[in-house]
């Protein structure tokens, strides 16, 4: 019995800490979820502008041909094999197609001395022309950069661009047009002009009366069993709110703002760090979901913003201001705003003078000197809204956390929950998933840092896994601490151990500790070894019978 439960565990954390190692299959591996770029390069992955391969090659300069492919797929244009008429770029090449396409349609140019020049690097300022030119950029800002001349090639189309918010610049009133640019950075201003060039060159702007009208029925106010708040319509059937206006709700009702109630089915998934949840109604509406920007790049501070929301439960009230400012507050990227912001209106919509969405309020307070309120910025939520918003109505998961007959043993994390519900629940950072692996690192279990991995069966959370960071050291009298300690704490909940070995146990290849639990809900082992080898580990496993 003592050697089978060393064993077990051996083999578990030795998983458990392969596990770590693996690369996530979800995006690329050198472009995190926080990177600058994230939200832009996923969205041309998206809009299959570019493929998901290992890596991006974020910080790597851009070349002539890479700009060719990337804007004709970009704006439609034919990229299949073809014969070309520079004589650098044979009908064999990948991008044959895509650059002659390119030529023909206006947006590249070869050289006179009938070349393209495949591999040459690509300036701002070439950028700004070809972005101009593929989009139809027509109306020009009248932003003025004290590097840029009449005399400049691309001194025309940079004003188009900017015009466009594709770009503002650098804070110096500077443009450096021929600085070279980056995967990342051509990544950014191509996802921008896509959403640009919809709008025929010049993003158009509203009154504030006219971004009422156009978005009021796309607000809505949330009222839950303990707390009320606003939401944000994505999708039929999904709405974007505040996590902290679902914390703890097992029921909840949509009210739109001609009165139409319809009653929540659950969260469809949350993250209480960025605060930011989508919610699923019981059954779908006629409402379309707002238009979202991707980011908050480009916004700059004393642009004009609208917020709706639902202060105090009244419902979809509006108030009007500036940005005064944009911050990264604990890692989130958030937009102040002196637009009125007050109790109930958390999750509501706050819009630019485009009418587009730029971010969900949050927060704020007025004191006598100020009017501090804050949003979260899209970047922090667009990619959990493409996430769903495409998705089968029906095939979109939600509840509510936790189900009263299921009980946490691991913070507010119980077995039995869903993958869903156990990502919302779990504090720490979040490392990997696969269709039966959840894995976590920074987890604080029981007082002590830890590597947590949950595994499931048909979605049900059946076992945990819990490394602590403690244990992985070679001190034995620190070794013995941690677990007589943790042994302590655990004799409290489910009483003493029903197999319990205070002694290192001698196994040939390596020494344990142990304690072994059988409730009727399920089993616990807690457990330190020691290899031969002078390597140590140590943590806790739960697991339904």
């Amino acid at each position: 019995m003592k050697k089978l439960l060393a064993l077990i565990l051996v083999v578990i954390l030795t998983v458990s800490t392969f596990s770590f190692s693996r690369v996530s299959a979800a995006g690329f591996s050198d472009v995190p979820s926080n990177h600058g770029f994230y939200t832009e390069i996923m969205y041309l992955v998206d809009k299959g502008v570019i493929s998901q391969t290992g890596t991006f090659g974020v910080d790597q300069k851009v070349t002539r041909e890479e700009v060719a492919v990337m804007v004709s797929k970009a704006v439609g244009l034919s990229g299949g094999k073809t014969k070309t008429p520079f004589k650098d770029v044979p009908s064999t090449s990948a991008s044959s197609g895509y650059i002659k396409s390119a030529v023909d349609a206006g947006v590249l140019s070869g050289f006179t001395d009938g070349t393209f020049r495949p591999k040459q690097i690509v300036n701002r300022g070439e950028m700004a022309i070809f972005l101009a030119k593929a989009f139809k950029l027509t109306t020009e800002s009248t932003t003025k950069f004290k590097d840029m001349s009449s005399s400049m090639a691309s001194y025309i189309s940079v004003k188009k661009i900017v015009q466009a918010k594709i770009t503002t610049g650098y804070s110096d009133s500077t443009f450096r047009p021929t600085q070279t640019l980056t995967r990342g950075q051509i990544s950014a201003f191509l996802a921008r002009a896509m959403g640009a060039g919809k709008e025929s060159g010049a993003a158009k702007t509203y009154s504030t009366k006219q971004i009422v009208a156009m978005n009021d029925s796309k607000v809505v106010l949330i009222e839950t069993d303990v707390s009320q708040g606003s939401g944000i319509v994505i999708a039929n059937g999904l709405i974007l709110t505040n996590h902290h206006v679902m914390r703890g709700a097992s029921s909840a009702t949509v009210i739109f703002n001609d009165g139409t109630e319809y009653q929540v089915s659950g969260v469809v998934e949350s993250n209480p760090k960025k605060d930011i949840a989508i919610i699923k109604t019981s059954k779908t509406f006629n409402v379309s979901g707002v238009n979202v920007r991707s980011s908050s790049q480009g916004l700059s501070k004393g642009e004009k913003v609208v917020a709706i929301g639902s202060p105090q439960g009244l419902q979809n009230t509006v108030s009007d201001g500036i940005i005064s400012a944009l911050r990264v507050i604990d890692g989130v990227s958030t937009i102040q705003t002196n637009a009125d912001i007050d109790q109930g209106s958390s999750g509501g919509a706050l819009f630019n003078e485009n009418g587009q969405l730029i971010g969900m309020t949050s927060s704020g307070y007025d004191d006598v000197m100020a009017n501090l309120n804050f949003a979260i910025a899209t970047e922090e939520f667009v990619p959990l809204v493409n996430k769903y918003k495409t998705m089968n109505f029906g095939s979109v998961p939600a509840s509510f956390i936790p189900s009263p007959t299921q009980v946490p043993v691991l913070g507010n994390v119980a077995l039995g929950m869903t993958m869903e519900q156990v990502k919302q629940l779990t504090q720490g950072n979040y490392v990997e998933e696969d269709a039966t692996e959840l894995f976590y690192s920074d987890v604080n279990a029981f007082g002590y840092q830890a590597d947590v991995i949950y595994e499931f069966q048909n979605n049900k959370l059946f076992a945990m896994t819990v490394y602590h960071y403690i244990a992985n050291q070679t001190e034995v009298e620190i070794l013995e601490d941690y677990f007589y300690g943790m042994y302590d704490d655990l004799v409290e909940t489910y009483g003493v151990a029903d197999d319990l070995n205070r002694d290192w146990n001698d196994d040939e290849e390596d020494y344990s500790l142990y304690a072994y639990w059988m409730t009727p809900a399920h089993h616990l082992l807690l457990s330190v070894t020691m290899t031969i080898d002078n390597e140590s580990f140590g943590g806790i496993r739960f697991e339904v019978l």
